[in-house]
């Protein structure tokens, strides 16, 4: 099993996987609660779990678009 960690520190990193928040903001959401899942903490540093965020876009997407199809009904 191999878990890639992407610093939230690096927000050049982040961008090449495909992650286009703040490092700030992405901190804000840690200190917050939101989507714990996608974020471990190691030796006082952040990171986010990329398989855990893509699995969260995924969700989401799938949640969106269930929406629009339900407003495309209703028309």
């Amino acid at each position: 099993m191999n878990i890639q960690l992407l610093p939230v520190k690096d927000r050049k990193i982040l961008e090449a996987h495909g992650i286009y928040f703040a490092p700030t903001t992405l901190r804000r959401w840690h200190c917050q609660g939101i989507n714990p899942q996608i974020f471990t903490k190691i030796g006082g540093l952040l990171f986010i779990n990329k398989d855990k965020w893509d699995q969260l876009v995924a969700k989401k997407t799938q949640a969106a678009l269930k929406r629009a199809k339900k407003i495309q009904q209703l028309r």
